[in-house]
């Protein structure tokens, strides 16, 4: 269910539930080894020419996927916040 759903059900604010589900990946799964990451790609594409979007990290060399994610809004496109310049 997307933050946006959870936040409006139970009647918080996307910023505290996007911080709980932080929260809890950051518990079960732990930081990343990035260690040996030496090139990172992104790419950004509008799904069926709608209003989804998704934006997906690769490891080029590896052929891996390290990130991906759908979002209705633009707002996830953008890689403020995600330690990307």
């Amino acid at each position: 269910m997307a933050v946006k759903h959870v936040a409006e059900f139970y009647g918080l604010g996307w910023d505290a539930v996007k911080a709980i589900d932080k929260t809890y990946l950051e518990a079960t799964l732990g930081e990343p080894d990035l260690s040996d990451l030496t090139v990172l790609a992104m790419d950004e594409f509008a799904i069926k020419r709608g209003h989804r979007y998704a934006t997906i990290f690769v490891e080029p060399q590896r052929k891996e996927i390290r990130f991906s994610a759908i979002s209705a809004d633009r707002a996830l496109r953008s890689t403020t916040g995600w330690g990307m310049r």
